[in-house]
């Protein structure tokens, strides 16, 4: 109870503040330059890179790890929610690369893990990511954990919903589609749209890796 006070009054200190407190009290490492807003983080680790920017009222809550790299920037209104038990399948993680851009009023399920590479685009507003499912056995309902993974490069429309699903390097996601399985791409980068969503086109591939300007390629 004292430590969940201790952090709900983290959230109306200045942001130079707000990264001395985290260290001190927490032990958290927030690296320099890195600005939090009027932002709610309950995590048992946290380790943030440098420019780092939280705006205001995101809520993260029930996390096992945050981990989010240099010059990423989070919008306001973003729920991060971890599962309320802990264990080798519900582990509440999340990872965020370098130089991502995740805007405003989206909710990532970390029960079952998400990873986010890096130069990430979680555009517009309202696009959902899920790490958990509901599976029957011997007549049974019961809910599993399973991960998710954004490779580098990718882009996700607004109103999007993600599913458990790994998707490769640079995958450029329609506004509003609804991602349900795993693509992998050897000779191109993907572009998905629909719902469920299927491959509308593929681009050709210029390089190995994907730079941070392929999020902006058009949809």
């Amino acid at each position: 109870m004292l430590r969940k006070c201790l952090l709900w009054l983290a959230v109306v200190l200045p942001s130079a503040w707000k990264r001395v407190y985290y260290r001190s009290l927490f032990g958290w490492k927030i690296g320099k330059g890195t600005r939090i807003g009027w932002s709610f983080l309950d995590a048992d680790n946290v380790t943030i890179g440098d420019n780092v920017h939280i705006g205001h009222f995101n809520f993260f809550k029930n996390v096992q790890s945050i981990e989010i790299g240099d010059k990423t920037w989070i919008s306001n209104f973003n729920t991060f929610s971890g599962a309320y038990h802990r264990d080798e399948q519900w582990v509440s993680t999340i990872r965020i690369g370098l130089r991502c851009m995740i805007m405003s009023r989206h909710l990532f399920d970390l029960g079952g893990g998400i990873e986010i590479g890096n130069d990430v685009t979680i555009a517009g507003r309202e696009s959902h990511l899920w790490t958990h499912t509901m599976i029957y056995e011997n007549g049974l309902a019961r809910l599993v954990a399973k991960p998710l993974r954004l490779s580098d490069g990718c882009y996700i429309g607004a109103r999007s919903t993600i599913l458990f699903c790994e998707l490769p390097i640079g995958t450029l996601v329609g506004a509003g589609s609804v991602v349900t399985k795993t693509f992998e791409a050897s000779e191109g980068i993907l572009m998905l749209a629909g719902n469920p969503a299927t491959i509308k086109r593929v681009y050709t591939r210029e390089s190995p890796s994907i730079s941070s300007d392929a999020q902006n390629r058009p949809l």
